[in-house]
């Protein structure tokens, strides 16, 4: 048997079953314990990233944010208006700017 210990998506066990495996998983009831383990994932999602560069990797990244704002009960029109609100005042990245030091 091998240890995961990690949040996963909806479908995996049924993935897991049809490998012709046996999938050990138990439902969170725990909003804490569910909005830590999403944080967790977001963490691994981005580390997966940053290791291999793989597009699929910030599709998973994407997939966490947006369950940590459904959890939290934010209005994507929130998000949105907040980004560009961030944008207007800070920019974006598109000048490639690095800051080296502040006298």
């Amino acid at each position: 048997m091998k240890t995961i210990n990690k949040l996963i998506r909806d479908n995996i066990p049924q993935i897991i079953l049809n490998e012709g495996k046996i999938p050990h998983f138990y439902k969170i009831e725990d909003n804490y314990e569910f909005y830590n383990h999403l944080c967790q994932k977001l963490m691994e999602e981005t580390n997966e990233f940053l290791e291999n560069k793989d597009i699929k990797e910030l599709v998973d990244i994407l997939e966490v944010i947006e369950a940590i704002i459904e959890y939290n009960k934010i209005d994507y029109s929130t998000i949105a208006k907040l980004k560009k609100e961030k944008v207007r005042k800070n920019g974006k990245f598109k000048k490639r700017l690095f800051l080296t030091e502040i006298e």
